[in-house]
């Protein structure tokens, strides 16, 4: 004898009227979470054992003044009895996809109830790279020693701190100091020299140059990484001569020294109190930006240091501008610090950045300016870019379900890219044209500060995007 016989098919479901009577149509939610209507024309009464559907296409009441974009997640408000395009902490439940674009007028939709097929990406199930950096600016005063050129006074016997004197009339004396402190991974992107001149008339003239000492098997070779512009002055000065713009990756078998080159005329002196390096640290200090995972959503975080920071994440998928991406995410800024030089980018682009994330070359972004509750967007293919612009919207600081903003962002038309803040179209008469980029598009958020004490706390809930054949 067989062991199986059909009861309903995978989408019916039967439940015993408790509610005094089901009307046609009626949506409720299923023990096992599903969204289920009863098809029938007639009410049921007490006791009815009612039919009910969990598949198909079925028109229902919308919450008007929200947009709906078609294969969007959709809820049903449980107190309101419509559609909504998200859900709040009382009975609200996941209803299915949206079958087709709806307007803010729209007074219903249609759904393809409890579909729920995989985004093409999604940030977290999907991989990301993440790349966390932090700039630091580190004094260097110790390990000076006199080069193959005299006249530095190095350990002079005083009670002040200098790190060298060099007296009057001395031609291209030379100074060595030790650069410590470095950590393997570590990026050199500047150095400066700080120095008082005492000239009186007289012509002085300080060189720097960052250079490196490489182990190898027949003698360890030494090479320049780079020089700043000489210093040349005829008036007393207080210089802090700096180059900036190096990519020197610190590692193993390699050291770094400052050679200081200096001349001065009769009558003149030259303190120098100390060096500078800037350095790009690895990622993994206690005190630097972080990225954490907290269930679904990623922790993004600049912390008080005085340095400047990046943390960002980037996916490793992508897909390209014909697509017809909708792109999805919520975010909430948990703390926005109370400094003005943070930068935050959200949406998507062809590349991170390792400090700016206004020079990538392909981007359409949300953006959000330091403390400022101000919600901004903003695009660039190239050729043509729209600064940020003010949606007129704003998020509320907080870390509460009520502060959540969720955003997309429609790329099916690509010349006029359309973007919304709480399913609700924002700067319509504005044109994000990336039409002209021709590059591989990606999911990213960026969360940047120059040197300061600025912190910032944000929290992606979601980050995804979806494809469609039109």
């Amino acid at each position: 004898m067989g062991e199986a016989r059909r009861q309903l098919n995978w989408d019916e479901f039967r439940l015993l009227d408790t509610e005094n009577g089901i009307s046609s149509g009626q949506v409720i939610q299923l023990p096992d979470g599903r969204a289920a209507f009863y098809e029938g024309l007639n009410a049921t009464s007490s006791g009815d054992d009612v039919p009910f559907s969990t598949s198909g296409k079925v028109t229902l009441p919308k919450t008007t003044s929200m947009v709906l974009l078609a294969g969007g997640r959709a809820y049903w408000d449980h107190s309101a009895n419509a559609v909504h395009y998200k859900k709040t902490n009382d009975r609200d439940f996941y209803i299915g996809r949206v079958a087709t674009d709806a307007s803010s007028s729209d007074a219903n939709c249609d759904v393809y109830l409890n579909a729920d097929p995989p985004y093409d990406i999604d940030m977290a199930r999907d991989a990301f790279d993440s790349a966390i950096t932090s700039g630091v600016t580190q004094q260097i005063a110790t390990r000076a020693k006199v080069g193959a050129t005299a006249g530095w006074v190095v350990g002079a016997a005083d009670n002040l701190p200098y790190v060298a004197t060099l007296p009057a009339s001395q031609t291209g004396s030379t100074l060595i100091l030790a650069i410590d402190g470095l950590r393997l991974g570590d990026t050199i992107t500047g150095f400066a020299v700080n120095s008082q001149i005492e000239s009186a008339g007289g012509a002085v003239t300080v060189d720097g140059d960052l250079r490196a000492v490489t182990n190898v098997a027949a003698e360890p070779t030494d090479a320049s990484i780079g020089t700043m512009t000489q210093v040349s002055v005829t008036a007393d000065t207080a210089s802090a001569q700096a180059k900036t713009g190096l990519t020197e990756v610190v590692t193993s078998g390699k050291s770094y020294y400052l050679l200081i080159t200096a001349t001065t005329a009769a009558s003149t002196d030259i303190i120098l109190q100390h060096c500078e390096i800037m350095v790009q640290r690895a990622s993994g200090v206690a005190g630097e930006a972080s990225m954490v995972r907290l269930g679904g959503a990623h922790k993004l975080t600049l912390t008080l240091a005085n340095q400047a920071q990046k943390v960002d994440m980037l996916s490793v998928d992508g897909w390209d501008k014909s697509a017809n991406a909708i792109v999805e995410f919520a975010f909430r800024v948990p703390s926005d610090g109370a400094g003005t030089v943070v930068d935050v980018s959200i949406g998507a682009a062809n590349a991170t950045h390792a400090t700016d994330a206004d020079s990538i070359t392909d981007s359409v972004f949300i953006h959000l300016d330091a403390n400022s509750t101000t919600i901004y967007a903003e695009s660039d293919d190239g050729t043509t870019e729209v600064a940020a612009t003010d949606t007129t919207t704003t998020y509320t600081e907080g870390s509460g379900l009520s502060v959540r903003k969720e955003c997309w962002m429609d790329f099916r038309n690509p010349a006029d890219v359309q973007i919304y803040v709480d399913a609700a179209l924002v700067l319509g008469a504005t044109v994000f044209n990336v039409n002209a980029s021709t590059a591989v598009w990606k999911l990213l958020a960026h969360v940047e500060k120059t040197a300061s004490t600025d912190t910032y706390e944000l929290l992606i809930d979601w980050f995804r995007a979806r494809f469609s054949e039109q």
